[in-house]
């Protein structure tokens, strides 16, 4: 099984290309150590500039992404126990008393991070061990995204976690393969949608796609 590095790097490698429509594949790297310097330097309240989640920009051309949202790479744990692996599955079956989806604690520590850098959205990037690479997503970021795109045709899973039955607060998320979501998603669907949030100012206006 390929290391987290590894994973980071090849991601890293993939988003700079896609950021770039494939001109330049260095324009997002891992943080260091993985984003554990911000979150060290966040327990004494001190921030640290681009140094949050597993991603970064390298280059300025990149910031719009990580003003968007902030980035975590996940991979393998194909031999954990349920609890421990990415399995989807989980969410439905998962016994009584037991601990949460592996997906859903990395989505909680996601959000803290997301609060700690200011970033507006988050998203896991994951890829079990053998397969294909996704994407998970909060499902109102997805929604609002289909009103820029065109229309998604392809496969999505979408979870839900009514209070009701669920011992963790009422949300609901999207999984997508990563391919296809960046083949649907462009970068200037990104940045329209940050100078929707209030990043005009910052950042220049680009033409979306039709």
């Amino acid at each position: 099984m390929a290391k987290g590095s590894d994973w980071e790097r090849e991601a890293s490698k993939m988003l700079s290309l896609w950021w770039t429509e494939g001109e330049r594949d260095d324009v997002i790297w891992r943080t260091a150590a993985s984003g554990g310097r911000a979150t060290v330097r966040s327990k004494v309240g001190k921030n640290t500039a681009n140094a949050c989640g597993d991603l970064c920009y390298t280059d300025r051309i990149a910031k719009p992404l990580f003003d968007f949202m902030l980035i975590e790479c996940k991979r393998g744990y194909a031999k954990a126990q349920p609890s421990g692996s990415i399995n989807v599955l989980y969410w439905l079956d998962r016994p009584t008393n037991t601990k949460p989806p592996l997906l859903y604690q990395w989505w909680h520590k996601l959000k803290e991070e997301c609060r700690a850098a200011g970033a507006h959205y988050g998203a896991i990037i994951f890829r079990r061990t053998g397969k294909r690479a996704c994407i998970m997503l909060e499902y109102h970021l997805f929604s609002t995204m289909a009103q820029y795109c065109k229309p998604y045709t392809g496969m999505d899973i979408t979870i839900s976690t009514p209070h009701e039955t669920h011992p963790w607060p009422e949300e609901e998320y999207v999984i997508l393969d990563l391919e296809r979501f960046l083949a649907w998603c462009s970068p200037q669907t990104i940045t329209l949608m940050l100078e929707d949030l209030g990043g005009a100012k910052q950042h220049q206006t680009r033409t979306l796609r039709r």
